[in-house]
């Protein structure tokens, strides 16, 4: 006979009730999904479930459904959407009540899964992936039983590497979260400054946390250590003997519950408190319900099992095979932490293949909680209209709209769509896709989508103009409150959206205010913005620093590396910028994220740092490359500047017009919009080139060389002494994304060669070999049309200098095995040593006082 094992070493009602705590959990989150599944991912909802299939199909083909495994990639209509969520969540309550707990739990994670990988930005959040997490060890960690009552068995079974597995997520989510508050490259954490912010500005605050953040300055000083020590130091006696042990399991359920009632952060709070469970032994949660209770909770139990007949038979996976699933899960945790710095790396082989099913299957996260916090607090305010004169608001379920409104109770729910309004009014409109699709669902009038809404101020038909402003919010004082009733104020901040429209007739009666006409883009439904006179920026915030400090710190350390490098030439020392001849007629910049290109770039502009510069003519191509976007010749701008978070810039409207009068050139407004090749350069030339006026010009489809010689002419016809070309050019594009991943051994050595031959014919003014590569390889070279327009305007006396060669994989982008498998070639270099054909004697004297202030 056994003897009884002691209680304070035994973790099986911990076990029963970690298991039960997950599956309600996922019974919230099915819950809270099913109230807005037709709005946010159904056929005719923000992200419609097949558009986004469609998107994985053309950037990963026929391995797709590897990458983003769904049950989606079986049906995507709105009645399987039914039938995942409800099957889900008829799971988790029978995982809940305990009825085949093991399969249930199974069901749960395939179908929650399922949704998180068609979920787009609205399941992107930290606490979905640690969701799927607890419940993939969940299925581990007891026996698969037809009905588990806790009191049907004198001693439960669990899975002690399960159940250390949720110990390690727990020092996971708590430990990096504080590493990560302690190193960000915000402060607000090390000068003790970020509570003073956290309560106001944090995802979606509630009404206590406006009475929080009115606690004294010493208060919320004196509990950010406390936050470090309760993040940083106490995960480390999650795996200490028990007294320590449980004290750091209670006050770890303390921290959740003071989030908790200071925010509304979904089910994360309730899920990390959840974990704790793992740290109590059975001695202990006994302990904790009164003598009666157990008896009456018994009896409950067993009149359940005999009146249902249900019997506990258990069947096993071997205490053997959950050791090594459990080993397994370890390693694959550890890999989310390799981009840390000195932490030991994994072989790269190793990384990509986990990185797979990391990513895909989200076997595990980097967890990482409230690492920065915000000083100010912006939302986005929409309205619609149909005079452009009457604006009336939209008004969210949860999201901040009016001053008046109290901070909402919300969670454990997760209004997802509130939530994603926050974060977008961090970020560009053109990075927020779904905000665009959100619009124009409002548009349409979009039934499933306005259900998502609190109020629709246009109930009988859906406005013609859409418009979205930012405001900064801040909570009122409470002398304020109690004058006014309202627990906000608000100030306009800035337009995030112009006025726009996808109605015809709506398009027609704004001529008046400049709406842009681009018959193509409005085919299939795209947003048509009014017109201001202004191309605002669309890539700042993203792949070059957003506001005017950030931006010009960013500038100024790539031109200091820029000047620190001798240059990366094809394996060959390249040009000193310093030794170029005068004049610089010419420069070819690549255009990716400054992370990417910068440095590259930044070697281009160094050699024309030196002379001055009055008008520029940027010349760059068109990336929209579907057929009915495929414009012929060559594109000018209707826009009177082109804005940067550094200043504007002037665009020259007298050679605008006179190059309006070739054949080949005509006026697209949309289609500078949203073209980066010619927006990356701007700072540049707004930083480095003393605010020249520029020409901005966008190449598109050329239907031989004579096209872009009849470009290039026009071109030089206004050349004139004073006038600098800024060729906007990438180099090779290899990978499934670009239309083309050769199956080479080494992809670098191999692109490398074709970025050589493509500068070679440049360089030599070889138009017809360019044209016939062009023509014949499977390569995507962006710059092409460009290029080939750069060709024939240079004189033929002009000196190629090659600057800098560099590409994406060097450059940091190959973070993941997408990438790894992707290529982009960056080439900076100067063409000088002679005149354009005319000169302009203003010009000259601004050059010589130019050179008497260079040192």
């Amino acid at each position: 006979m056994n003897a009884p094992q002691d209680k304070s070493k035994t973790f099986g009602i911990a076990s029963w009730l970690l298991v039960r705590a997950v599956a309600a959990i996922y019974v919230i989150a099915f819950t809270s999904f099913i109230f807005q599944m037709h709005g946010l991912v159904g056929i005719d909802g923000i992200i419609p479930i097949d558009e986004t299939l469609k998107k994985l199909t053309m950037q990963f083909g026929q391995h797709a459904w590897h990458y983003k495994p769904t049950l989606f990639w079986l049906d995507s209509s709105d009645s399987f959407l039914n039938v995942v969520a409800y099957s889900g969540l008829i799971a988790a309550v029978l995982a809940f009540v305990g009825i085949l707990a093991g399969p249930a739990l199974l069901i749960c994670w395939m179908t929650y899964l399922s949704i998180c990988n068609i979920g787009g930005d609205f399941f992107s959040f930290q606490w979905d992936t640690m969701l799927l997490e607890c419940g993939l060890l969940s299925m581990f960690l007891l026996p698969w039983t037809l009905f588990d009552p806790v009191a049907s068995q004198k001693q439960l079974k669990y899975n002690p590497a399960a159940l250390f597995l949720f110990r390690w997520l727990l020092f996971r989510v708590m430990f990096f979260s504080g590493v990560a508050k302690f190193t960000n490259e915000s402060d607000c954490w090390r000068n003790f400054s970020a509570l003073t912010h956290y309560y106001e500005t944090q995802l979606l605050p509630n009404v206590v946390a406006w009475y929080a953040h009115k606690m004294p300055l010493w208060l919320h000083v004196a509990s950010v250590p406390l936050v470090f020590v309760l993040e940083i130091v106490m995960p480390f006696l999650y795996f200490a003997a028990k007294k320590p042990r449980v004290a750091a399991g209670v006050l770890t359920m303390l921290l959740q519950l003071a989030m908790l009632l200071t925010g509304n952060h979904g089910f994360i709070n309730l899920l990390t408190a959840a974990l704790c469970l793992s740290l109590f032994d059975d001695q202990t949660l006994a302990a904790m319900v009164p003598t009666q209770l157990k008896g009456k909770l018994a009896d409950c139990f067993s009149c359940a099992t005999s009146n249902c007949g249900l019997n506990p038979t258990s069947f096993y996976l071997s205490p053997q095979g959950k050791s090594i699933i459990a080993f397994v899960i370890v390693l694959t945790s550890l890999v989310s932490y390799q981009h840390l710095r000195n932490v030991p790396q994994l072989p790269q082989i190793v990384q990509s293949k986990m990185s797979d099913l990391i990513y895909g299957y989200h076997l595990t996260g980097n967890y990482r909680l409230y690492p920065k916090v915000l000083s100010e607090r912006t939302e986005i305010v929409v309205e619609g209209s149909n005079d452009l004169v009457s604006w009336q608001p939209y008004q969210f379920k949860f999201h901040i709209d009016t001053p008046s409104d109290a901070p909402p109770l919300v969670s454990p729910y997760q209004p997802r769509l509130d939530w994603r309004m926050r974060f977008a009014a961090l970020t560009q409109a053109s990075y927020t896709k779904w905000f665009h699709n959100f619009v124009q669902r409002l548009l349409k009038g979009s039934p499933d989508v306005v259900a998502l809404l609190k109020t629709n101020p246009f109930p009988n038909h859906p406005p013609k103009y859409i418009r979205a402003d930012v405001y900064q919010y801040t909570f009122t004082t409470q002398a304020e409150k109690n004058s006014t009733g309202d627990w906000w104020k608000r100030k306009l901040v800035a337009r995030y959206i112009d006025p726009v429209s996808i109605n015809e007739s709506a398009q027609e009666a704004a001529s008046g205010c400049n709406v842009v006409a681009f018959n193509s883009l409005n085919a299939d439904h795209r947003l048509i913005p009014l017109f201001d006179g202004k191309r605002r920026t669309n890539f700042s915030g993203n792949w070059y620093a957003r506001s005017k400090t950030d931006l010009t710190q960013q500038l100024k350390e790539l031109e200091l590396k820029a000047e620190q490098t001798s240059g990366r030439l094809f394996n060959k020392d390249a040009a000193d910028t310093k030794n170029i001849s005068d004049p610089v007629l010419c420069i070819i910049a690549p255009h990716a994220a400054y992370r990417y290109s910068g440095i590259t770039a930044a070697r281009a502009y160094l050699a024309l740092r030196s002379q001055y510069v009055e008008r520029v003519f940027l010349i760059g191509p068109i990336h929209q490359r579907t057929p009915k976007l495929a414009i012929h010749g060559a594109i000018l701008p209707e826009s009177l500047t082109f804005t940067t978070p550094l200043g504007e810039l002037k665009v020259d409207q007298d050679a605008l017009e006179r190059l309006g009068g070739c054949s080949l050139f005509s006026k697209n407004e949309l289609a500078h919009r949203r073209e980066h090749s010619i927006e990356m350069q701007l700072p540049m030339i707004r930083q480095y080139l003393n605010k020249p006026r520029i020409v901005p010009i966008l190449v598109g489809k050329l239907n031989s060389i004579e096209d872009a010689k009849t470009i290039a002419n026009a071109i030089r016809q206004l050349m004139k002494d004073g006038d600098a070309v800024i060729i906007s050019a990438d180099f090779s594009h290899y990978g499934l994304m670009y239309g083309f991943a050769p199956e080479v051994h080494d992809l670098k050595a191999f692109a490398c060669k074709q970025d050589r031959e493509i500068y070679s014919l440049v360089e030599n003014r070889d138009s017809t070999g360019l044209w016939q590569l062009q023509q014949t390889s499977k390569n995507y070279i962006c710059g092409f049309p460009a290029l080939l327009v750069l060709i024939n305007l240079l004189p033929k006396e002009a000196h190629a200098n090659c600057l800098d060669y560099f590409n994406s994989q060097d450059a940091g982008a190959g973070d993941s095995k997408q990438e790894k498998e992707r290529y982009v070639g960056y080439v900076a270099a100067a063409f000088s040593g002679c005149k354009w054909n005319i000169e302009n004697p203003q010009t000259k004297e601004a050059a010589h006082k130019l050179s008497k202030q260079t040192p």
